[in-house]
């Protein structure tokens, strides 16, 4: 069965065809993931294709794919994931399976185990199918009448005969759920590509959040709110500073296990193929065009050409060597690694009460911020929100975590603080294998209490493998000594809505104005 991937790499390039030979800007269109099997030699079963064939030139598609910025990957990931969860259910739910299986068991029987089912196989046949399906009244006749060596032939011929008009109804059955399905995706696209027609000005991360969302959920304070998160983050350009700051590189950890593949030209100098008269000297080799003399006389004594043959199999016969002494330039790629690929981040925001206001207005803008790089520069980022309780969210899935990280960006902040859950989890993040080069970053005014000793511990153990702890303060300023185990501080300067990077006394010294 076809993975998600293949599917998606398929739709993305019939996408992009139809894109070119109806003249619009394929460039919108994402390109298609590596490392896995897909295009147009996927092995993807062919009702599938045809449906994603008819889904690729619906003109409402095609359209707002090329010309809205933000409409092609949340559509893609939609119209796979329909079709992934179709081919499942037809998968479980195909009423030909069992005939299916029967067809399997005939197929390994030998001629006399077969002929024994036959007077049970062929009544069971003629109920399902009508003659001009599958002719069984011919076949009935055949094998009372044929004996011996022509038996096989038959029964093959009549294995074939079933197996194809079995088929024929297996794909009428794919085809009618799969054009069901076709048809309801085809409306629900349409419509939503013209909601944000008339919904102008979006850009492609708010269009990818608000693509899950039914009509009647589109409301203005929904839209007013991200559209306002978004207009945050990108007039603060301290924001950026801070997130660039995020994730260490891979200088830690060899290249081969972090490095990202690239091709590098080199040139390389060699000789073209020289004229015999170009003659460089005599080395060994198995060409028989420049055999020596004195390896040539070695055919003419019957005694002596077993010795020719073993020269030759072993390349040692000694020849002319043949030099050029033009030189040629030749354009060569390489693969080299490179290490400078930065690492995840892992975020633990506090949504508390105290955070109410500005606070929660730079956390959500932060958030949008991370959720805009890791989308760009393919960074694992994990989200742990806490108050009384924790939440999490795994930034980079967007498809998947579209509506918790829609409520998270819209929701008011409210509850208190505790922030030994979110370290917790935090730590437990760590151990993973894809946030082995991750930093942590905690936005708080952190009116919280100390760490207790283990976690101390815990926290002191993965800064001694260069794991590096960010505090950002927003508001007041809470508990010294809690931000004293910290790496990196930064604070939130509400005059100046600017994030900067300070020290211990900076911090005392401002907030004490």
């Amino acid at each position: 069965m076809a993975t998600k991937e293949q599917l998606r790499n398929y739709l993305i390039e019939r996408l992009r065809e139809e894109a070119a030979s109806s003249g619009y800007n394929a460039d919108l269109i994402p390109a298609p993931q590596e490392g896995e099997e897909g295009g147009r030699d996927a092995a993807i079963d062919e009702s599938v294709k045809r449906t994603l064939d008819a889904i690729a030139s619906n003109s409402h598609l095609l359209y707002g794919c090329t010309t809205v910025e933000g409409i092609a990957e949340p559509a893609i990931d939609e119209v796979v994931e329909y079709l992934d969860k179709t081919v499942d259910f037809i998968k479980q739910n195909n009423p030909f399976a069992p005939e299916r299986d029967l067809w399997k068991r005939c197929s390994d029987f030998d001629d006399g185990t077969f002929e024994a089912h036959w007077e049970h196989l062929h009544p069971y046949l003629e109920r399902r199918y009508s003659r001009q399906e599958l002719d069984i009244k011919f076949y009935v006749d055949e094998f009372y009448a044929v004996l011996g060596p022509e038996y096989p032939l038959l029964r093959q011929g009549f294995l074939e005969d079933w197996d194809r008009s079995l088929w024929l109804k297996e794909v009428a059955y794919e085809l009618e759920i799969l054009n069901r399905v076709r048809r309801q995706l085809e409306r629900d696209l349409t419509s939503r590509i013209t909601t944000f027609y008339s919904a102008s000005g979006m850009s492609p991360l708010v269009i990818s959040l608000l693509w899950g969302n039914n009509f009647g959920q589109w409301d203005r304070t929904t839209v007013t709110l991200l559209r306002n998160v978004e207009a945050l983050c990108r007039n603060n350009p301290t924001i950026r500073t801070l997130l660039d700051a995020l994730g260490r590189k891979g200088n830690s950890r060899s290249a081969t296990e972090i490095g990202y593949r690239e091709r590098e030209r080199h040139t390389r100098i060699h000789y073209p193929t020289a004229t015999r008269s170009d003659i460089d000297g005599v080395g060994e080799s198995n060409r028989l065009d420049a055999l020596l003399p004195t390896e040539v006389a070695l055919l003419g004594e019957r005694r002596l050409e077993d010795t020719f043959y073993k020269k030759y199999v072993e390349r040692r016969l000694q020849t002319f060597d043949f030099r050029s002494h033009i030189r040629i330039r030749e354009q060569t790629e390489r693969p080299t690694l490179q290490a400078d690929r930065k690492g995840p981040y892992i975020v633990c925001i506090d949504t508390s009460g105290s955070m109410a206001g500005k606070p929660e207005e730079v956390a959500k803008a932060i958030c949008y911020g991370l959720i805009d790089q890791s989308r760009a520069e393919g960074r694992h980022c994990y989200v742990i929100s806490f108050s009384t309780r924790i939440e999490v969210l795994d930034l980079s899935d967007l498809q998947n975590n579209r509506k918790k990280i829609q409520e998270f960006l819209i929701h008011s902040f409210s509850g208190g603080t505790d922030l030994k859950p979110a370290i917790k989890q935090a730590l437990k993040m760590l151990k993973r294998e894809e946030f082995q080069l991750a930093d942590v970053l905690f936005i708080s005014d952190f009116l919280a209490d100390d760490f207790d000793p283990i976690t101390l511990t815990c926290i002191v153990q993965e800064q001694a493998r260069n794991v590096k702890f960010h505090a950002l303060t927003i508001g007041s300023m809470g508990c010294r000594s809690l931000l004293g185990i910290f790496d990196e501080l930064w604070s939130y300067r509400h005059r100046t809505n600017r994030i900067e990077k300070t020290s211990m006394e900076e911090l005392v010294h401002f907030q004490d104005q």
